[in-house]
């Protein structure tokens, strides 16, 4: 899993397991995120909780593919305890993939807070670049870079105004300061080379 949300750096991540019929965001119980950053996610949480008559939970661990997701990619992830069973009955868990469908659509149409690609100032290639927000300070390394083959890049920040830096090798680094609002911005950034 490490390997693939590497690979692909997805915006987006929702996992689900059984059982427990609540909602988990990004990290467990033993994690900590800065507090506006944690609201965030919870705040995204307890709508999707509230669509689907579930409780806004938190996971009991770390290591998970959420937490790695978010830790290593920045993804937006939630980690959805179905039903009341590990093993439901086939009549069961079509019930419950019916009771968790509106808020996985709610999750899927989701705008990105800050979306784009990152650029070389002079050739218009895509390179890979480091994201690294001022003023936000985390616990675990997180490190949130472009994709190296498109230089696709997400950020999930709540609304309002950030600095945020990026660095690559042999380029200068840049710093910006997005306007987010509740639509998700798209933010194309061209660093010149050193």
């Amino acid at each position: 899993m490490v390997k693939f949300q590497s690979e692909r750096k997805f915006a987006k991540v929702f996992d689900f397991h059984s059982y427990a019929r609540d909602v988990r965001p990004n990290y467990g119980e033993c994690g900590t995120l800065p507090s506006t950053i944690s609201q965030y996610f919870r705040s995204i949480g307890q709508v999707i909780a509230n669509s689907i008559s579930y409780a806004l939970g938190v996971s009991c661990c770390m290591g998970g593919d959420i937490h790695v997701a978010f830790q290593g990619q920045g993804s937006l992830a939630y980690l959805l305890e179905t039903g009341t069973a590990f093993q439901p009955t086939a009549p069961v868990m079509r019930q419950e993939l019916v009771r968790v469908w509106p808020g996985t659509l709610y999750f899927l149409g989701l705008p990105i807070a800050v979306q784009g690609h990152v650029y070389n100032a002079a050739t218009r290639a895509p390179i890979e670049a480091a994201f690294t927000i001022r003023g936000v300070t985390f616990a675990y390394g997180e490190r949130w870079t472009s994709h190296p083959v498109t230089g696709r890049y997400h950020l999930w920040l709540p609304t309002g105004s950030w600095t945020v830096d990026i660095s690559a090798s042999r380029f200068v680094t840049r710093t910006v300061v997005l306007s987010i609002n509740q639509f998700g911005i798209k933010e194309d950034i061209f660093l010149n080379p050193q």
